[in-house]
């Protein structure tokens, strides 16, 4: 039972900081496609774009630590 809560927050961690990633950066691609931007669009621009960076960075790190991480049975499991 244990292992299937943690694999479903897992899931869940990994599909959010997926969706928000991609969303912040499909609008930071927008953004940068347009000729020019007024003062408002730039400070946006610059916000998703640090969001998806940070998004991207997270999703590595999370992704990295769960791979690395050793599953251990739960002596409830057992």
């Amino acid at each position: 039972m244990r292992q299937h809560k943690s694999t479903t927050l897992s899931n869940l961690i990994v599909t959010t900081l997926l969706v928000l990633t991609l969303s912040t950066g499909s609008k930071a691609v927008q953004l940068a496609h347009k000729p020019t931007l007024s003062e408002q669009q730039d400070r946006i621009f610059n916000i998703v774009l640090v969001a998806s960076s940070l998004g991207g960075k997270a999703l590595i790190t999370w992704l990295n630590h769960r791979q690395n991480k050793p599953d251990k049975p739960h002596e409830e499991d057992e």
